[in-house]
């Protein structure tokens, strides 16, 4: 900047209206600096333009500075400060990911209802008048989902002391508990599994591995045919990868949590029926003059080079379970994370919470009993436990 201004001609300006300088025939640059008298932060106005004359290129300075406390730039609104922080980390080197999700629920969440208003005017009250008007119980993974796009953006607007606090941080949304928790049954779980196995067979393999491993959905599907250890004393399969979807785009990432890099115990049963798929598989591809790699997706509709799309595996247990309801055979809705919630009660009934925990993948037991703990509690056997304890 120093090289351009020394090359241009510095225009004198009343003390506060800023300096204006040409940088070449018909190009202006004008910059001003304004202190806000509260919180004595120092913004930068810089504007580039093109005027013929001088008179030319003060009235548009004069219009860039009204403009610019027109827009109160001490005290946004809510869409320019998510605009703002979005540009940031999409710089900083966020996920494609992250940058379409947090855009895709901030418009379709907050934007109607909080948008409009001036950060400082944003109330925890307006946040719960906004999560209030939803119709129907809403999930609390989802309504974190919903806190965590607000929150980023508004504490990027107190990181620029644009507010004083973050109302999104005063949230009390409370601790997740067993009562998000909806297992499916053993029952459910087969009839989805079926109706799916009719349209899609690897679709219906893929949900066979949630249903026996308690895996998470995208953790499931980035399964590779290295990742199966089918032989030894103890076989198992590796977990280390996880694949995600966004529109048309996959993509794959790191475990949720670095407890999610996990090896998960296989039973004599599940041996034998990932034998018979990886033989009709080798079978399948031997037909069309291919082979399957190692290092191919276990659930691939074209030998392993690309795995089935997440989306897709939702989209069929979700349509299966609403062709069950019509028959009268599932009196609910099933989703895919059904299988996991199962796996987790199931084995909490026998297993210490600590083995359950490492083989869910959570950051922490804790965590465990926090979601899971609720539908173990039995209160007939607590009541002859108590009872027990009463004689003793």
């Amino acid at each position: 900047m120093a090289q351009t201004q020394s090359n241009s001609t510095k225009v004198r300006r009343p003390k506060g209206m800023g300096r204006l300088f040409e940088i070449s025939k018909g190009t202006w640059e004008y910059q001003q600096k304004i202190t806000d008298p509260t919180t004595k932060k120092v913004h930068h106005l810089h504007r580039i333009f093109q005027a013929k004359s001088q008179a030319a290129a003060e009235g548009l300075a004069f219009k860039a500075r009204e403009d610019f406390f027109k827009s109160d730039p001490m005290n946004p609104v809510l869409d320019s400060v998510f605009s703002e922080w979005l540009t940031q980390i999409d710089k900083n080197g966020a996920s494609f990911r992250h940058v379409k999700e947090s855009a895709r629920i901030y418009s379709s969440k907050w934007q109607e209802d909080l948008g409009h208003m001036k950060v400082r005017d944003i109330r925890v009250a307006h946040i719960t008048k906004a999560i209030a008007k939803e119709s129907g119980d809403v999930e609390t993974t989802t309504v974190r989902k919903w806190l965590a796009a607000l929150r980023a953006p508004l504490q990027y607007a107190f990181e620029q002391e644009y507010i004083d606090s973050n109302p999104a941080r005063r949230y009390k949304l409370g601790k997740s508990t067993g009562a998000d928790v909806n297992p499916i049954s053993k029952e459910e779980g087969r009839l989805v599994i079926e109706k799916i196995q009719e349209k899609d067979p690897i679709v219906a393999e893929a949900c066979r591995m949630l249903r026996m491993t308690g895996m998470r959905r995208g953790e499931v599907i980035a399964l590779r045919w290295s990742d199966m250890h089918l032989t030894g004393k103890h076989p198992y399969v590796d977990v280390n990868g996880s694949v995600w979807q966004l529109g048309k785009q996959l993509g794959r990432k790191d475990t949720k949590t670095k407890a999610g890099m996990r090896s998960i115990p296989l039973s004599s049963q599940a041996v034998v029926h990932w034998k018979e798929w990886r033989k009709r598989y080798d079978e399948l591809a031997k037909s069309n003059n291919l082979t399957v790699p190692d290092s191919g997706y276990i659930f691939s509709h074209d030998v392993g080079s690309h795995p089935v799309r997440p989306d897709r595996l939702t989209v069929m247990v979700t349509q299966a379970s609403k062709q069950l309801q019509e028959e009268g055979l599932v009196n609910r809705h099933v989703t895919p994370h059904m299988w996991r919630h199962a796996v987790a009660t199931n084995l909490l009934k026998t297993w210490d919470v600590k083995a359950v925990s490492s083989l869910l993948g959570h950051a922490s037991s804790k965590m465990t009993l926090d979601v899971y703990g609720a539908p173990i509690v039995d209160p007939q056997k607590m009541a002859e436990d108590l009872d027990k304890l009463d004689e003793d």
